[in-house]
């Protein structure tokens, strides 16, 4: 039964993706909305955008776009459920490593989970923690459409310049964009302490 219920999600995977422009809309919102779709929707602007180089930036805007609507959905669902919700998509002993994780680096976590398309991060726990948690939306709809923004627009420029080439190019260069987010994630989370450092210390002395 499942093995069947595999291939019937795989084959309806396979004819919305050969939609196009609106098949990668849908598999971009379905894999941000908590459906697990892994890595098909990097690998749909790769080779949507090495077929037709000339339009690789609006594949990108379109997967950015699918896949901000999707993550909405996942906020404000984890923001309406709560922590039951929260509890339901992270296993309750690994829930409040996850609560101390997204108290400590925020909005800087779910920009890099969000980011990076290969580190086996969980993208949609952090996207879950901050609706549960109480994150604004707007913050969080900047935060996600700066990091899919840069995560597809980078896919598309590497599908049209390198075509058939590129998903192997991404494949091989793993460690090294794993390495790069690494250092990102430090860096901006250096960059938010000592924002955050400087609010504090500007209200004291106003206080």
């Amino acid at each position: 039964m499942i093995t069947l219920t595999l291939r019937l999600l795989a084959k309806a995977i396979s004819i919305i993706m050969a939609w196009g422009q609106p098949g990668l809309f849908v598999v971009a919102f379905l894999d941000s909305a908590g459906i697990p779709l892994p890595q098909g929707v990097d690998a749909l602007v790769l080779l949507l955008s090495a077929k037709n180089p000339g339009l690789a930036y609006v594949y990108a805007l379109i997967a950015m776009v699918g896949s901000v609507a999707g993550c909405l959905v996942l906020f404000y669902l984890a923001r309406r459920g709560g922590k039951p919700f929260l509890d339901r998509i992270v296993p309750p002993e690994k829930t409040r490593r996850f609560r101390e994780w997204y108290h400590d680096y925020g909005l800087v976590a779910t920009f890099i989970t969000t980011v990076v398309p290969v580190i086996p991060l969980p993208t949609k726990v952090f996207i879950a923690s901050s609706g549960a948690l109480g994150t604004r939306a707007v913050p969080f709809v900047l935060v996600v459409t700066a990091a899919r923004g840069v995560r597809y627009l980078g896919e598309a420029y590497l599908g049209a310049q390198m075509g058939e080439h590129a998903w192997e190019w991404l494949r091989a260069h793993g460690r090294e964009l794993g390495l790069a987010a690494l250092g990102l994630f430090v860096l901006l989370y250096v960059l938010v302490k000592l924002g955050d450092r400087y609010v504090n210390s500007r209200s004291s002395v106003q206080g």
